[in-house]
C-alpha cells in the first residue's frame, strides 16, 4: 500500500529518493504530533512535551523518516487509532466510526499491525469499561474484520514473501524489546529508555488502579510483540523488529511518565542522556552505508562509470533472493541501461513476484566468456572473500578482477581465462 500511495507522486515528480521518502517523513511528523496530543489528553502537558521529545529523537522514528518503507505510516495510523479509541471510550458517538476507519487503514498498510486490536482489548478490560463501551468496540472490530477478511486471506497466500524471517529464539525476542525494535539496536539508548519506563512503572503498587496513560500504552508496547512471538512459535516466523515500529509512541509515553516521576535533576540528566545517545545513533544512521549496510547505489554507480556499451553483467546469487545484487538493477535501472543482463530468467513483473530472478552462473558462463569483458555483482553473504570469488569464476573459465567492494557487495570485472 505504501508504494501505491507513492506512485502518483513518483509519476508526476519522478522516482527520486526525496519523492519516495517524503511520505515517511510526513508520517514521522504525524507520529510525533499525535503522540504529544495523546499524552496530553491522558497525562497532561508536562508528560506530553517529554513524550514529544522522546518520540522525535527515537532512533526508529529518525531512521524511519528517511526510508521508502511503510513503518512510519503504519505508526501514524496506529497512533491515531489509539487516540480515537480513547476519545470513543470517553465520549462515544462518531469517534467509534473514526476508530473503525483507522483500523481498516491499518489493515491495508500492514496486517501485522492489526495486533494492536488485541492491545486495545486489554486496555478496555483493564480500564473496567462499561458494557456500552465493550458493545461498541466489539461491533466496530467485527465490522472491520469482515471488511478486511479477503485481504487477510490474500496476505496469507503470499506468506512466502516473508520467508526470509528466521525462527524466533528467546534471545532474539528479548533483544527486540531491549534495543532492536525502537532503538536501532543501540543498547545504550535502549537501556536508558527502559530506565525511564521502569521509573514510571515501579511505583505503581496496584495492577488495577493505573493512570490512563499506562492503561493504554503498556498493552500497546507489549501485546503486539507477544502476539507475533506466539504466531512465530506455533505456526510460521513473522517476528521481525521493524514490524513493531508502530509501538514506539507507547515506549515514548511510558518513558515520559517515568521522567515526570523523577526529581528534577534526575529527570534532566536522564532525558539529556537519552537525547544525546539518540544523536549519536542519528549520525550513524546517516552514514553512507547505514541502512542495513546497503551499498547497491554505490555499486551501481561504480559499474556505470566503469562499464562500456554492450558489456554483460551477472548477479551472484540470482535465484530471487531478497538480498541478491539484482536488487541494485531493480532499484537503479538507469545505471544498467548500457549493459546486457545475460542471466535474466524473469523480471518481477513477468513472474508476478516481488523480485526478479536469473539463472545460475554456470548457465551464463558461455555468454560471459564470449563477451570478452563482463561484470559481476556478488553478494558478500555468498562469497565472503576475493579468493573465494576467484575460485567460483575460475570453475567457469573466467578470471575475476576486483573493481570495487562495499560492506555487502563485490564488483568484479570478468575476462576469459587464457
Amino acid at each position: 500500500m505504501y508504494y501505491a500511495l507513492v506512485k502518483p507522486f513518483a509519476d508526476v515528480f519522478g522516482p527520486s529518493p526525496v519523492v519516495l521518502r517524503l511520505p515517511s517523513a510526513v508520517a514521522a511528523g504525524v507520529v510525533t504530533t499525535a503522540t504529544v496530543m495523546l499524552a496530553w489528553t491522558l497525562a497532561g502537558r508536562r508528560t506530553a512535551w517529554l513524550a514529544g521529545v522522546l518520540i522525535a529523537t527515537m532512533p526508529v522514528v529518525l531512521g524511519g523518516a528517511t526510508e521508502a518503507r511503510s513503518p512510519m505510516l503504519v505508526a501514524a495510523v496506529v497512533t491515531l487509532a489509539s487516540g480515537f479509541l480513547v476519545i470513543g471510550m470517553r465520549r462515544g458517538g462518531w469517534w467509534w466510526l473514526a476508530y473503525g476507519v483507522a483500523l481498516t487503514a491499518i489493515a491495508a498498510l500492514s496486517l501485522v499491525a492489526l495486533t494492536i486490536i488485541a492491545a486495545h482489548a486489554l486496555t478496555i478490560a483493564w480500564s473496567r469499561s462499561s458494557r456500552t463501551v465493550w458493545t461498541r468496540w466489539v461491533g466496530v472490530v467485527a465490522l472491520v474484520v469482515a471488511l478486511v477478511a479477503p485481504l487477510v486471506v490474500i496476505g496469507a497466500g503470499q506468506s512466502a514473501q516473508i520467508s526470509w524471517i528466521p525462527p524466533l529464539t528467546p534471545v532474539r525476542f528479548v533483544g527486540t524489546f531491549a534495543a532492536a525494535a525502537w532503538f536501532d539496536e543501540a543498547i545504550i539508548v535502549g537501556a536508558l529508555t527502559w530506565m525511564a519506563i521502569l521509573a514510571g512503572l515501579v511505583p505503581l503498587r496496584s495492577l488495577v488502579e493505573q493512570p490512563p496513560l499506562v492503561l493504554l500504552a503498556l498493552p500497546w508496547l507489549i501485546v503486539p510483540g507477544v502476539c507475533l512471538a506466539l504466531v512465530s512459535w506455533i505456526a510460521t516466523p513473522v517476528f521481525a523488529p521493524r514490524y513493531l515500529a508502530f509501538c514506539a509512541p507507547a515506549a515514548a509515553m511510558l518513558a515520559a511518565t517515568g521522567l515526570v516521576r523523577l526529581p528534577r535533576a534526575a529527570r534532566i540528566l536522564l532525558l539529556g542522556a537519552i537525547v544525546v545517545s539518540c544523536g549519536f545513533v542519528a549520525v550513524e544512521q546517516r552514514g553512507r552505508f547505514a541502512q542495513e549496510s546497503s551499498d547497491w547505489k554505490a555499486a551501481a554507480s561504480r559499474l556505470e562509470s566503469s562499464a562500456t556499451e554492450g558489456d554483460a553483467v551477472v548477479f551472484v546469487p540470482d535465484g530471487g533472493e531478497p538480498r541478491s545484487p539484482r536488487r541494485a538493477l531493480e532499484a537503479y535501472p538507469s545505471e544498467f541501461e548500457r549493459l546486457r543482463d545475460v542471466g535474466i530468467v524473469s523480471s518481477a513483473q513477468e513472474s508476478d513476484a516481488m523480485w526478479g530472478r536469473g539463472a545460475d552462473l554456470s548457465t551464463s558462463a558461455d555468454e560471459l566468456r564470449a563477451s570478452g569483458r563482463s561484470w559481476a555483482l556478488v553478494a558478500r553473504g555468498r562469497v565472503n572473500s576475493v579468493d573465494r570469488a576467484n575460485e567460483l569464476f575460475a570453475r567457469e573459465g573466467l578470471r575475476a578482477t576486483l573493481a570495487w567492494s562495499g560492506p555487502s557487495t563485490f564488483l568484479f570485472r570478468l575476462t576469459p581465462l587464457e
